[in-house]
Parts: C-alpha cells; structure tokens; sequence
C-alpha cells in the first residue's frame, strides 16, 4: 500500500482507498496503475489459470466534498455504461459524464421505473430457528434497470434521498406491502408480518403515520402485519420525540425492530427509553462466530441483553450450520434471517420456496 493512503474493506470485493493528499492521490495512481500492468498477466494457481477482472475508479477531491459525497462519485462511475468491467481498468471519476447525467436519470426516472415495475420488492423469510416456523419476512427494495442493469440499493437510496424522493419511494413500498398483505389466503403463502425500512428523518414526519393508516385501512390490513424496521441513527438526535413517536406506533399496534444495533453509536439508555419489540443484530456480529473467541463473547452479551429487556432477536447473516448450532445452543428463542435459510426472493419464488421448506420439515 502506498504511503499516506488509507484502505478500507466494504464489502466482498470491494475496497477504498484514501489518500490524504494531492501527492499522496498520484502515488496511489501509480500504484494502481502496476497492479493493472501485473493483472493483465494470468494468475497461476497449481495448473489453473485466472483472470483478474475489476474496475479502480478514481475520484479526486477538487471541491473539498465529504467522504460520502465522493463515494457516490465513485459509485456513480462505476455504474456507467461507458465503464468496462473487463480485465482490470482505471476510470478517472468526471462529474459531466458521471454524476450529472448518472443522478438526473435516476431521479427523473423514478416514476416510470415504478410504472414499468423496473423497481420491485423482495423478501427474506425470519425463521424461529427451534421450530423452523416462519414468522415474517423482511421486504428490501431492487431496481432492474433497463441502461445500468440491476442496481444495488446502496446506490440509488442515497442519491433518491439527496433529492428528496425517499419519503415518496417509502410510501410506495407501504402500499406494496399493504397489497400483498391483502391478498387471499389460499394455498399460496402470504406471510404473517413485513418489516419496512423507515429512512431516518421519516420516522418523526406526520407523513409516514398518515400514509401507514391510510393504507392499512384502505387494503384492510391490521397493523400488527407491519413491523417498522429503524436505525438508532433515526432518533439519536431526538431521543425525546423519538421516544414519544415509537411509543405512539406501538399504540397504534405496528411493531418496531431497532435495525444494525451495535453498528453505531449505541446506548444502553436509548434502548431503555424507546419501546422497541425488536432488537435485530448485524450481520458483521455472526460472520465470525463461535470460530472467533472475542465475537463469540461480543454476540452471547447482545443476546443476553436482548432476553433481560424481553425483546424478540433477530441475528441477520447467518449462513452457516456452525452459526445455527451456537445460536441454538446460547439463546433461548433466536429469529434467523440470512442465506442460511433464503436470500430475499420475489413474491413468486418465495412462495415456491415456502412450500419447499414446509415439506422438508413435516414430519
């Protein structure tokens, strides 16, 4: 790694790097630049042969933009149709190709996106791991689309809620979900609860509950069906209206789960004072475990405060037997959602899956 550059891990395949100046920018430059002349050569690993294929976007930070601004950038660039992902390529980041036409067709085509059912909602089953009983599943927003392919919601969500679309995408997906719900119980599955993602400044809007009465009433839905999923980012900055908003849903009859706990800037005080039913811990908490000691002892004290505040536990993630042993063996009543069980899948596929896994538990 060059000098005075900072390298992040974000995902599988997927890395930043940050240089701490103009200087510190070239050497990184140059240093992908040997990585590409070395990846333009085949890998040999025993008698195979790899290719090394990828895309080094480099965005400069020419108008002192924060972090996440740039990484929009970066994002936006790699997204273009002009980007090859083939071998392995540098694209420089240019803000009059990249950002402008990337960003203005994504917000000026959210409509007919909706229309064209180019976005859509899949769904991951939450499983009472002791019964294998389906208790609910998770509704998670895609877009297909018809110029940039399948976009990942890390990268619309920002730029939709930068040009304030997120509230009217939220309400879309309510009224999905409301829809679904309705449907007739026959020998097709509907499950029995949908959690929704709930953007931060939603939460304390009088839109959201409006639009939450609305469509419950009018699909005829009892709120107890929705489970809204928020962030303690949501409300770390407005404990008490927070506290007083969640309270007034949970009144109301919606449950409401406290996403990513242990991601943030968690309190114990906050989970004291808002009435949660939920507590769902994040993934990066079981990838490790039981292989990992301090994980291990880092997931048995969240499941331990989880049953003290008498709160349903969600652990996301998990996809392996060794996960599912520990959990079952260290907590009392442990609700599983990950690949482990099911990736989030259509309606339609959810239902035949649904029908798969009840057949291969009846005993």
């Amino acid at each position: 790694m060059p000098p005075y550059t900072k390298l992040y891990r974000i995902d599988d395949q997927s890395f930043i790097f940050i240089a701490k100046d103009h200087q510190a920018a070239i050497e990184l430059k140059q240093h992908l630049e040997v990585i590409q002349r070395r990846l333009q050569k085949p890998l040999f690993l025993g008698k195979h042969e790899f290719k090394i294929t990828g895309t080094a976007t480099i965005a400069l930070n020419e108008h002192n933009e924060s972090y996440e601004r740039m990484f929009l950038n970066v994002q936006a660039a790699m997204e273009h149709p002009t980007t090859s992902h083939k071998n392995f390529h540098i694209v420089n980041y240019d803000h009059r190709l990249h950002t402008r036409n990337f960003t203005t067709q994504l917000v000026e085509g959210l409509d007919d996106a909706l229309k064209n059912n180019e976005i859509f909602l899949v769904y991951q089953p939450k499983v009472l791991a002791k019964t294998n009983q389906i208790i609910g599943v998770e509704a998670l927003i895609r877009w297909q689309h018809p110029v940039y392919g399948m976009l990942a919601p890390t990268i619309f969500l920002p730029i939709l809620e930068a040009n304030h679309k997120l509230f009217y995408l939220t309400d879309w997906i309510i009224e999905e979900v409301c829809r679904m719900l309705s449907q007739p119980v026959t020998e097709q599955f509907i499950p029995q609860q949908v959690a929704i993602n709930i953007p931060g400044p939603y939460l304390t809007s009088p839109r959201l509950k409006e639009t939450l009465l609305t469509m419950t009433a009018l699909y005829n839905i009892p709120p107890v069906q929705i489970e809204l999923e928020i962030t303690e980012t949501s409300f770390i900055r407005e404990i008490d209206k927070a506290e007083d908003i969640v309270t007034m849903y949970r009144t109301l009859g919606f449950s409401v789960a406290l996403d990513d706990f242990g991601t943030g800037v968690s309190s114990l005080a906050y989970l004291k004072r808002i009435p949660i039913t939920t507590l769902k811990i994040d993934k990066a908490f079981i990838d490790d475990v039981p292989t990992c000691e301090k994980d291990t002892l880092i997931l048995q004290s969240m499941i331990q405060l989880a049953e003290s505040l008498n709160v349903h536990l969600i652990i996301e993630g998990v996809e392996m037997n060794e996960q599912i042993n520990y959990l079952l063996k260290n907590c009392e009543n442990p609700i599983i959602q990950g690949y482990y069980y099911s990736k989030p899948l259509p309606l339609e596929a959810l239902q035949i899956w649904h029908k798969q896994f009840h057949e291969q538990f009846v005993y």
